[in-house]
């Protein structure tokens, strides 16, 4: 028994997993015990003697006995943790042993949680859930209806259960409940378990079992609660032979509990409102009578079939009980529960039906709003909607029709804050978005039951199916297939630009089916226009992906055959233009514009069978896309005229991308033709000033349009199409336009003929034109501004005149009051003409910054399709200009065109090679080096806030001139000297030390060339700082220089001068004209360390050059001078002078060893490394510590990169 006590600790513990491994092991060992004892065979007074001995001790091992008894004791445990365990590890230990019976341990059960009157409420509580617990213990194992006879028993017939210990069972489970209304769904429960426990079994008396629970059930009590209904369908679901009728009548007509005409009653059990409401004892946890209801009603089981109708069960039960209107928020919230939880149950055909009134109004009052009651049970039922739409997308078209419904709102979104509809559509397959679309056409033309009588919800409902088709469209996670997409292209052309005269029966474009009635209104029919223009400007942005037998490319605003959808929307016009008898275009065009037209269209013909490479391929494609943006765009527009101007300059520009046919080379050309050529713009620049005109347009269909044909056409683009974009990027004043616009006007109104007079008859339409002039402004101006007119008002009254007197009266006043006058009225007026002007200047501004936000698109576009063209270069300077001439308003611009030059030009991996005979598209040098030079002219006198974008510049037109040639690569060093001096000797000078540590970064090879001139012009730095700045400069080309594999003698030459500069730096320091810090003149020693074991890792031979780079005597020197600075400095000196020293001793030390060998071999470089390692530490280990003092040592690795830094309390 003590290897099983301390296994019954864990069994009340709150954690889980330790109650289940304590549940095992304690079983486990129970098991074994028992395993030990076999039947006995003793005589028969041996038997008689043990009559008195309990039969659960006789048959059982003594550990498994005290467990059973000390597992029921356990149960009526105030702690649940205890409840849980223990009645966990009795199940499981009863449903092992075959030596007991149920009523044995029913008896122990009812002797252990008696109750008594002198008990308090608590501990009558935990006796009534012990006893509970105890029962299900006996079910959930079997025991109660167990056939298996006992192992342990003087008579082998002995049956571990019967119909009388199951009737002492059910007898007490309908006691408890009775005794404790709390307690009663509880009971209930477990009831259930005992019906599903008794109809899996083989006993004999089964079928009396049934009827005995029919009968303490129903029969001592008539009153109807959801327990008895619970119990009811469980019995009828089990035993349909059974009949109810006499248990179910008189409260239910027929013994169905589920048939229709009992739904009103059920509602009203089930509701529970009798007791909810006077009690008080509502909890949120849904009743498990719910889960039998859907079980009966939505059988999982294919075999099973429904005990009734659920959509009338869900009307009658849940929408007109739990959702009325009158309804609590309590019920309301089961309410929720129950459709979440027969969601996923229902079938296809099903679901939409529980979409009902009194719940879509609940659902969607309590989503609009996050602080309603249920907010988050609406919620979790919109995401629990979605989610099995998205595991079953054929259920998605019935969904949305209920949720757009009459029931729901067309504006479910909307109401809602949600994207549950556009979330249901993203899930949906293609044939489901088809057959949306046609219930969209259809709610578009009123079926039969729908009433057209009221103008006004008419034009609501097909406002709404409109936008409903551009949300479509717009909506990316929409599974794009051409079929519906093309519908609804088709169904717009046709009601935003045509009538339709007759139906077309078969075939013909969406929407010309039937004739729309009542027709469409003027404003419907912009509508389609405006929604048409959107969904193309939609679709050029969205990527599709086309497959080929050779490869997978992926292409912008082209169905799966790899047409534009702008080109088969001019398919679609077309196609109903020539259709005569069916349709009638609104809006008839004109002979030129039909003309035009017919050359677009074998303009088109012509480019579509173009045969050219790559580059002539795509620029033909754009062509054809701008003609049929501009056709589309002019049809959709709100002008009546054609712009015949734009057709025909594109016509005209598209026609030299067709490949023309070989032909001899004639001797002379025709005059007129070499004429035009050579006036005319090249046809690339008139294509992209096209381009730009249609970025001045803020619509987003013409942006989407001008940025598709641009990137189409971007692999022509010349230097003079990248001059016409740039110029674009100059910063104007956008209301000096108008003004010279206007002046032009006043000119030429104003023109005299060649002799200077005035004819007399533009003199006389001028008097007219000015007195209708006045008479126009007299009327717009009727209402005069009220702060204008007192302004009059007061400088009247000021020189004496009032101006409320008559008119008859005259007025006499001075000249001095006459002057004094002017001038007050002619500050009022220009103050009133100026609070006008002003509002108009601030409109032109913005529209011009939104203008040259979408120009940096085109530049965007251009450098990411080319990232080697030498056009790339001729960009930086303007965007630079663009950055630093934005004003603070213009933040937007300002940051698309730094991240144009940091990201797309600074980080591209690919940049343009300088010209030469094998590349002759490359870059020019010399223009690299005149925007260089640009760059850093500006970065010395910019603001500082750009300099790291001009940083990034330079790096980027440095990076180009070091493909090239040398002399090129060395000009763009002599500019970094000339920066750098600027940076070192100008006190106010802008430039930042990151501009030369990133060069020396990215590229050591050519930053060493700087070496000397760093080293010169640090002791020429303004200040302290900046000449630190330089020295770490000169740390950085030393962290490159073993990369670098430079000569020893330039090498030597160059530590030399560093020695000499830094001892000189630190010497001063030693002065009373000292002005770094201890920090600081640590930093210089540490790079004179860094320098001398460079040297040691390049010069290979003599220690003495090594000495003679770095003289050690004068360190050692100058740490006796640093001594009064604290013990770090002189410490750094010291390491300095050993350096070289160091390796000299250890080249003596393996002399000896060396001459045994090969005395002319030399060591390593990693000998030498582990040689200075010893002499450091041997170093440092002398020197001696300071008490309470921090000293910082530095911990010498093999290489600099390594090195470690530690700090030691003495």
């Amino acid at each position: 028994m003590s290897t099983t006590l301390p296994l019954f600790w864990n069994l009340s513990s709150a954690n889980k997993k330790e109650r289940i491994d304590s549940s095992v092991k304690l079983v486990s060992a129970l098991e074994q015990f028992q395993a030990q004892i076999t039947p006995g065979s003793e005589d028969s007074e041996e038997d008689e003697e043990d009559e008195a001995v309990d039969p659960l001790d006789k048959y059982n091992a003594q550990d498994v006995s005290y467990s059973i008894r000390r597992l029921i004791r356990g149960l009526p445990s105030p702690r649940e943790s205890s409840r849980l365990g223990f009645s966990v590890a009795l199940t499981e230990l009863l449903s092992k042993i075959r030596t007991v019976t149920c009523s044995q341990i029913f008896e122990l059960l009812v002797e252990s949680t008696k109750t008594q009157k002198s008990m308090s409420g608590q501990e009558e509580r935990d006796m009534l859930f012990g006893r509970l617990f105890g029962i299900t213990s006996i079910v959930q194992s079997g025991l109660l209806v167990r056939t298996d006879p006992l192992t342990q028993s003087p008579s082998a017939s002995t049956d571990a259960s019967s119909l009388a210990s199951f009737k002492l069972v059910v007898d007490e489970l309908q006691a408890i409940g009775e005794k404790k209304n709390w307690l009663r769904e509880s009971v209930a429960w477990t009831l259930v378990q005992v019906l599903d426990a008794l109809q899996t079994s083989s006993v004999s008396w089964k079928k009396d079992a049934f009827v005995y629970v029919l009968e303490v059930v129903y029969q001592k009590d008539s009153h109807w609660t959801p327990e008895k209904i619970a119990l009811a369908l469980k019995i009828q679901r089990l035993q349909p032979d059974l009949d109810l009728g006499e248990y179910t009548a008189p409260t239910f007509s027929t013994p169905n509990l589920l048939q229709t005409s009992n739904l009103h009653t059920l509602a009203t059990i089930l509701k529970d409102t009798e007791e909810n409401e006077s009690g008080g004892t509502w909890k949120p946890d849904l009743h498990f009578v719910w889960n039998i209801v859907l079980d009966a009603l939505l059988p999982s089981e294919v075999s099973s079939m429904s005990q009734g109708n659920f959509a009338d069960f869900f009307r009658i039960v849940v929408d007109e009980s739990l959702f009325a209107a009158t309804s609590s928020p309590q019920r309301k919230y089961w309410g929720f529960q129950i459709f979440q939880r027969a969601l996923p149950r229902l079938a296809d055909d099903v679901l939409p039906m529980v979409f009902t009134k009194n719940f879509m109004r609940t659902w969607i009052n309590h989503l609009s709003k996050q602080d309603r009651n249920l907010h988050k049970a609406a919620k979790q039922t919109a995401v629990e909607l979605s989610a099995l739409v998205k595991e079953r997308p054929q259920i998605g078209m019935g969904v949305i029709v209920q949720l757009v419904g009459a029931n729901g709102s067309q504006q479910f979104d909307k109401l809602t804050h949600t994207k549950t509809v556009e979330s249901i559509l993203a899930s949906m397959t293609s044939a489901g978005i088809v057959d949306y679309v046609e219930h969209l056409i259809e709610q578009f033309n009123g079926g039969e039951n729908v009433d057209n009588s009221d103008v006004e919800v008419v034009n609501a409902r097909r406002t709404w199916v409109i936008d409903q088709f551009a949300a479509l469209i717009r909506n990316g996670s929409v599974p794009k297939e051409d079929k519906w997409v093309q519908s609804i292209l088709e169904w717009l052309v046709v009601n935003g630009l045509f009538i339709v005269r007759k139906p077309i029966k078969k075939g013909g474009a969406r929407g010309t089916q039937s004739i729309v009635k009542p027709p469409l209104s003027d404003a419907l029919r912009e509508s389609c226009r405006s929604r048409l223009l959107a969904c193309l400007a939609d679709l050029s942005t969205q990527t599709t992906t086309l497959k080929t037998e050779e490869k997978t490319t992926r292409a912008v605003g082209v169905a799966s055959d790899a047409e534009f959808w702008i080109c088969k929307t001019v398919e679609i016009i077309e196609k109903l233009q020539n259709d005569t008898k069916h349709t009638t275009p609104l809006v008839e065009v004109e002979e030129d514009g039909v003309e035009v037209q017919k050359k677009m269209r074998e303009l088109d013909t012509q480019l579509r069978s173009s045969s050219q490479d790559e580059n002539g391929k795509e620029a033909a494609q754009g062509c054809r896309l701008l003609m049929s943006g501009l056709l589309v765009a002019e049809y959709c527009g709100e002008q009546e005229e054609w712009d015949l101007e734009n057709l025909e300059a594109c016509t005209t520009f598209a026609a030299h991308f067709v490949p023309k046919p070989k032909a001899k080379k004639s001797k002379k050309k025709d005059k007129a033709v070499v004429a035009e050529e050579e006036e005319g713009p090249a046809p690339i620049d008139g294509l992209v000033d096209l381009i730009i005109g249609l970025l001045e347009k803020s619509s987003s269909y013409m942006r989407s349009l001008g940025n598709n044909v641009f990137a189409l056409l971007s692999g022509c683009v010349t230097e003079s199409s990248i001059e016409l974009i740039l110029t674009q990027l100059e910063r104007r004043d956008p209301t000096k336009a108008e003004d010279s616009d206007d002046e032009m006007d006043v000119d030429e109104e104003g023109g005299e003929d060649d002799n200077g007079a005035v004819d007399e008859d533009e003199e006389d339409s001028e008097s007219e034109a000015d007195e209708e002039d006045d008479g126009e402004e007299s009327d717009v101006d009727g209402d005069v501004d009220e702060e204008l007119k007192n302004k009059i008002m007061e400088a009247l009254k000021m020189n004496g005149a009032d101006g409320e007197s008559d008119e008859e009266d005259e007025i006499m006043m001075d000249d001095d009051q006459m002057l004094a006058l002017d001038e007050q009225l002619a500050a009022a007026f220009r103050s009133q003409v100026q609070g006008r002007k002003s509002g108009k200047d601030v409109d032109a501004q913005r529209e011009a910054t939104h203008f040259k936000n979408r120009v940096l698109d085109l530049v965007d576009l251009f450098v990411k399709k080319h990232p080697t063209s030498a056009l790339n270069i001729s960009l930086i300077l303007p965007l630079v200009a663009l950055i630093t001439s934005s004003g603070s308003d213009e933040k937007q611009l300002i940051d698309k065109a730094q991240g144009i030059l940091r990201n797309r030009i600074g980080k591209s991996k690919d940049v343009p090679s300088i010209k030469s005979q094998e590349l002759p598209e490359g870059a020019d040098a010399d223009k690299v080096y005149e925007v260089l030079e640009a760059v850093h002219a500006r970065a010395r006198k910019g603001r500082s806030e750009v300099s790291n974008t001009l940083s990034i510049c330079s790096l980027y037109l440095t990076k180009v001139l070091a493909s090239g040639a040398d002399d090129a690569a060395s000009k763009a060093v002599a500019l970094y000297v000339d920066s750098l001096k600027d940076f070192l000797t100008r006190k106010n000078s802008v430039l930042q030390p990151g501009f030369f540590q990133e060069f020396a970064n990215k590229f050591p090879k050519l930053a060493w060339e700087l070496r000397g001139e760093v080293l010169k012009l640090s002791g020429e730095a303004v200040n302290g700082y900046r000449q630190l700045q330089a020295l770490r400069i000169v740390q950085t080309l030393l962290n490159h220089l073993h990369g670098l594999e430079k000569p020893e003698k330039e090498v030597l030459a160059f530590m030399s001068s560093l020695r000499a500069t830094l001892l000189a730096v630190v010497e001063k320091e030693c002065g009373p004209d000292g002005s770094l810090t201890v920090a600081q003149i640590k930093d210089v020693l540490k790079l004179a360390l860094s320098g001398a074991r460079q040297t040691l890792r390049v010069v290979d031979t003599s220690t003495e050059k090594v000495e003679k780079a770095w003289s050690p005597k004068k360190w050692e020197d100058l740490a006796g001078k640093l001594a009064a600075k604290g013990a770090a400095l002189p410490n750094l000196c010291k390491q300095i002078a050993q350096v070289g020293v160091g390796k000299k001793k250890g080249g003596d030390e393996k002399a000896g060893k060396a001459e045994k060998g090969d005395s002319k071999k030399t060591k390593s470089k990693k000998v030498v490394a582990e040689e200075e390692n010893v002499v450091v530490e041997k170093e440092k280990s002398k020197t001696k510590k300071r008490k309470g003092a921090e000293v910082e040592e530095t911990v010498v690795e093999p290489t600099e990169e390594k090195r470690k830094k530690k700090k030691v309390k003495a």
